[in-house]
Parts: structure tokens; sequence; C-alpha cells
């Protein structure tokens, strides 16, 4: 192409303007104010959904080892540090509180909820404040109890402990149950 004043030729620059390119950043980021929010909301949800899971593992765990090892388990809660762990009868001593660490760092180690989750006492007297615990015989039994747990959004959650074997039940508030594997 000639330029007509000066008679040079000029070449054409494809590419994009600085206020189209602006205007792109804006639209981006009015979406993600709008988007972002969002997300927040789903990552507190999950964190509950993650814990509930966790801890109603952790009680069909507790209960499968007492049968297997002929043993009475103990699921330890600590409500005010949002936290649980398991210990297992010594097969030594009779005494009162025979209990003791399995021996295993993983099994012994205290789990926390994540940040924001609190439990609440299910069954009378289960939960006063202080250390709580379910013993599960070395037949299985233990309960039946209800576990709530809870987020800071208010979302909320239980945890049916049946009577028997392989009868733990998840409900989140507002749908219906549905057996955790």
């Amino acid at each position: 192409m000639t330029s007509r004043t000066t008679g040079r030729r000029t070449r054409q620059v494809k590419g994009f303007t600085l206020v189209e390119l602006l205007l792109v950043l804006t639209i981006i980021a009015v979406l993600a104010t709008v988007a972002f929010p969002k997300l927040g909301g789903t990552v507190k949800a999950k964190r509950l959904e993650v814990a509930v899971r966790e801890l109603a593992d952790t009680i069909r765990f507790a209960r499968a080892e007492s049968v297997r090892r002929r043993l009475k388990v103990r699921l330890n809660f600590d409500p005010q540090g949002r936290q649980y762990w398991l210990s297992i009868q010594d097969a030594e001593h009779s005494y009162r509180d025979g209990f003791v660490e399995f021996g295993d760092s993983m099994l012994d180690t205290p789990r926390v909820l994540p940040e924001g989750i609190t439990m609440d006492k299910g069954a009378p007297g289960l939960m006063s404040g202080e250390l709580e615990r379910f013993i599960f015989t070395p037949d299985g039994v233990c309960g039946p109890y209800t576990l709530r747990l809870r987020d800071s959004m208010g979302r909320r959650a239980e945890i049916e402990i049946g009577a028997w074997y392989d009868q733990v039940q998840v409900t989140f508030a507002g749908s219906t149950g549905f057996d955790v594997s």
C-alpha cells in the first residue's frame, strides 16, 4: 500500500489497540468478582463434606479393628480442640481405663477438624465439653449415637452410628442420607 502524501509504502500492523485490551481486562475483572465468592462457598462446603466422610471412615475403621483384634477400640473426642483419635484396649491389663495407643504413628496422631468445623453434642452426656469417647466392643457393638458437625456458614451434617456392625449413615442438612463406604 502506498501513502498518498509521501509516496512511500506503508505496512498494515495487525493487533489490538490499548483500548481493546483494557476493555477485555475490565470484563475479566467483573466476571472474576462475581465468580470467586461463589467458589469460596463451594470450598467451605467441601471442607464439611470431607471432614464428615473422614470421621465416618474412622468410625468404621474403629469398629472393624475391634472385631478383627477381638479387643475394645475407643474413639476419643476433644470437642474444644476439634480433634479425635483412636486408642485400643491394653490386652495385658484389665484395669478401668486400660487403653493405649495403637503403636502406629498414623493411627495415634489426633485428627483435627478443618478450620470452621465444630462437633455438636449428639447424645445425652456424650460431649459435655470435656474429653468424650465411643467404645466399640470386640463384637463391634457401639451406640447408637449421633454426631453432629457444622461449619462456619451454618451448614450441618450428622453421622448416625447404629448399634450393630456396618451401620454408619451420613446425612447433610436438607438432603437424604447415604451410606458411607
